[in-house]
C-alpha cells in the first residue's frame, strides 16, 4: 500500500512539476535567443554606419579633388606644362588636417610636382597604377622622417575632349582621417578599425599608426570581408586570447571594409547578467 502510494505521489510531482521546469527552459531559451538577437543587431547596426560613413568620407575627398582638377584655369596650366602652377591649386585643401601632400603626375605616373605640409618627402613616394577611374590605393608608409601610414585618393585629370592629361594624388593620412570612428562608444573593451584592399589594417587602436603595416587576410572573417561580404560571429583568435564578437561591412565601392570587435565576455555581460 506504502509503496503504491508512493509511486502516485512520484506520478503527481511529475506531473505538476515537469510542465513548470519544461515551460521554464522553453523560457530561458527563448530569451536567450531574443537576448542574442538585440546584442548581433546592435552591432550589425553600427558596422553598417560605420562603413557607410567611411564611404561618404572618401567620397567627399573624391568631390573635393574633382572640383579643382575639372576647373578651366587648372586644365589650362597642366596643358601648358606649368605642373607646379597647377599643383598651388591644392594649397586649400592641403589645410585640412588628414591631407598630407598632393602629387601630380603625368599619364605614365612620372613625378612632376607636388606641395607637402612636410619637407624631405621622397618625390616617388606615392601609389600609381593605369586606371580610368578615381581609386583609393593600399596602405602604405610615408617616406621621410614622419612614417605615417596614409593612402592616395587618385583622380585622372582629362581634356575636355577626355584626353588623360595628369593623374593627382591626394595622400591622406589615416590617423587623422579616420579618428572619429574611434569616438564611437562600442561597450566595454569594444573598438573600431578598418582594412584596405589587401587586407592591411588601419585605425586599430592596438597598432601605431607609425608602425609596421599589419596583415589580416587569411583570417576566415576578413577574406569574406574582402569577398565582398557582410556578417557577424564569434572569432577564436587560436593563441589562447579571448575570443571576440566582431561583426564586419564591406565598402563595394572602394575595396575596404569595416569591422566593429568586443571581447565575448564584455558583448554577452548583459545577457548573462539578464538570464541568471
Amino acid at each position: 500500500m506504502l509503496k503504491k502510494v508512493t509511486n502516485n505521489a512520484v506520478i503527481f510531482f511529475l506531473l505538476i512539476v515537469t510542465p513548470v521546469v519544461l515551460m521554464a527552459l522553453f523560457s530561458y531559451v527563448r530569451m536567450n535567443r531574443e537576448l542574442n538577437n538585440l546584442i548581433y543587431d546592435r552591432r550589425e547596426s553600427i558596422v553598417f554606419l560605420v562603413a557607410h560613413s567611411l564611404d561618404e568620407r572618401f567620397e567627399d575627398v573624391i568631390k573635393s579633388g574633382r572640383f579643382i582638377v575639372s576647373g578651366q584655369a587648372f586644365l589650362q596650366m597642366i596643358e601648358q606644362g606649368r605642373w607646379s602652377n597647377a599643383v598651388g591649386s591644392f594649397k586649400d585643401l592641403l589645410r585640412e588636417p588628414y591631407i598630407d601632400r598632393v602629387v601630380l603626375a603625368d599619364p605614365s605616373g612620372r613625378f612632376m610636382s607636388d606641395i607637402s605640409k612636410f619637407s624631405g618627402m621622397l618625390k616617388q613616394n606615392f601609389t600609381f597604377r593605369s586606371q580610368d577611374e578615381a581609386y583609393i590605393s593600399d596602405i602604405y608608409k610615408q617616406a621621410g622622417a614622419t612614417q605615417h601610414q596614409v593612402v592616395d585618393v587618385v583622380l585622372p585629370v582629362r581634356s575636355v575632349s577626355d584626353e588623360l592629361l595628369a593623374v593627382v594624388f591626394l595622400q591622406v593620412r589615416l590617423d587623422k582621417f579616420l579618428g572619429w570612428a574611434q569616438e564611437i562608444n562600442i561597450g566595454e573593451g569594444g573598438f573600431i578599425y578598418f582594412v584596405d584592399q589587401k587586407g592591411n589594417v588601419a585605425g586599430h587602436p592596438e597598432f601605431s599608426s607609425q608602425g609596421e603595416i599589419v596583415n589580416f587576410a587569411g583570417t576566415p572573417a576578413i577574406d569574406r570581408l574582402l569577398g565582398g561580404n557582410k556578417g557577424i560571429g564569434i572569432l577564436d583568435p587560436g593563441d589562447g586570447s579571448e575570443t571576440m564578437l566582431i561583426a564586419y561591412y564591406p565598402l563595394a565601392e572602394f575595396g575596404w571594409g569595416a569591422v566593429v570587435a568586443q571581447p565575448t565576455k564584455s558583448a554577452f555581460k548583459s545577457r548573462d547578467g539578464t538570464l541568471m
